[in-house]
């Protein structure tokens, strides 16, 4: 059993706890979010230790991995500390907000010996899978456009701005096909929203 603590409690963090509750291979035992009011609840009725700093939760020896839901300018800084501790870690996308700062996280884990993992959780549903090899085995023929849609819930709070959906879309894209840079498309939304970009740049 994997003892795993939590770090950030928003509507995610709650929701990863909520998703392990029944399982027998992880459990949470403890958390750390910046604000103790606003999770006390939560914790209590998840079975939760609250702390108050990361550090308490990387220098405790019952604890064997971190999971981090935190703000993406705070992702490669814990993931850093959090596998120079010698702990397994399970972080929230975007893993980094730059491509310096991401191959220093991983080199981080690698010295470390840990398990780092980001959470596109997605890839292993059944149905990616299917249609993943049906993309590289070329049964889908040659792939001119691929098109998105976010049907969950939770889409109708995205914006229409490019960058919103930018970071997921690229990402899944670039793992479905194996031939599209997440680093461009991100760029080119960039762009699209400050009027800068053309339509060769963006492959339309």
């Amino acid at each position: 059993m994997i003892r795993a603590a939590i770090v950030g409690l928003g509507r995610w963090g709650q929701n990863l706890v909520n998703s392990v509750r029944t399982s027998q291979a992880i459990r949470f035992t403890t958390a750390n979010t910046r604000t103790q009011a606003t999770a006390a609840s939560f914790c209590a009725d998840a079975g939760l230790r609250w702390v108050d700093s990361l550090d308490t939760i990387l220098t405790d020896r019952d604890i064997d991995a971190v999971v981090f839901a935190t703000p993406h300018t705070q992702h490669s800084e814990q993931v850093i500390r959090a596998a120079g501790a010698g702990k397994h870690v399970f972080v929230e996308k975007p893993f980094s907000l730059s491509r310096a700062d991401a191959a220093k996280a991983e080199a981080a884990a690698e010295r470390a010996g840990v398990v780092l993992a980001v959470g596109f959780n997605r890839r292993f549903h059944p149905s990616m899978g299917l249609l993943r090899d049906a993309v590289s085995s070329g049964r889908l023929g040659t792939l001119v456009t691929i098109s998105a849609e976010q049907t969950a819930l939770h889409g109708i709070a995205m914006t229409a701005e490019p960058a919103a959906c930018s970071a997921i879309a690229s990402a899944w894209a670039s793992w479905l096909t194996g031939a599209v840079s997440t680093a461009a498309v991100a760029t080119a939304a960039r762009k699209r929203r400050s009027g800068r970009v053309s339509r060769r740049s963006t492959g339309q």
